[in-house]
């Protein structure tokens, strides 16, 4: 009697767990290594030798894709920004309209790849790095208010080639947020959006605040 109250109790049990077993099984969900990153910054631009003179601190802005993010070498592949008001004092002609109607400000916009090394060890989720490549980019001045062409004298359209080089660190968060922050260095080989000067090697520094999406 005391046999066929336990195989009992044991059938009874075995109808409970193995339905909940099964359908652990199909409700868990196996998410890949999220390796690869899609990220934007924001943030200052600042040019130095070449530019400083001319122009004052701006904006910055990118937007790049990242893979192996979380793999000791990784590569990015970007498109970037920058827009820095023109100081009037160095820039003869700049604001041809009624003085006072018009920002004229350098605009920059570009792409750039670059390979990185990830220094936080594979899928790390506290992730320092270090970047450098190459890249091409347009210059021309532009009103600030709705970013038509300005036609300040001394100064022209500009296509140059940059490289570029980069500290950072990115924090992977729950599920795929990601945020971090990056400090960047650009330097343009004869820059000539300056006509009434000889060409130049400019320099610029930039600081971003980071938001990602791992994949």
């Amino acid at each position: 009697m005391k046999m066929l109250r336990t195989t009992k109790f044991l059938a009874a049990l075995a109808l409970v767990i193995v339905p909940a077993t099964a359908l652990a099984a199909t409700t868990t969900v196996h998410e890949p290594s999220a390796n690869d990153l899609l990220q934007v910054g924001a943030g200052v631009n600042d040019y130095r030798t070449g530019l400083n003179d001319a122009t004052k601190s701006g904006e910055a802005w990118d937007v790049r894709l990242v893979f192996g993010a979380r793999q000791p070498l990784g590569i990015e592949a970007a498109y970037i920004g920058a827009l820095n008001d023109l100081t009037g004092s160095t820039a003869p002609g700049v604001g041809t309209s009624a003085p006072g109607t018009t920002t004229p400000a350098l605009m920059m916009n570009g792409g750039e790849a670059l390979l990185r090394a990830n220094l936080g060890g594979v899928n790390g989720d506290i992730q320092p790095y270090l970047a450098a490549g190459f890249g091409v980019l347009g210059q021309r001045v532009v009103d600030r208010s709705d970013l038509s062409a300005n036609s300040a004298t001394g100064y022209q359209n500009s296509t140059d080639l940059e490289v570029p080089a980069a500290v950072g660190i990115d924090a992977f968060l729950q599920k795929r947020l990601t945020l971090g922050a990056r400090i960047g260095y650009r330097y343009d080989f004869h820059d000539t959006v300056r006509a009434d000067a000889r060409a130049s090697d400019a320099q610029a520094w930039n600081a971003t605040a980071r938001l990602g999406f791992a994949f």
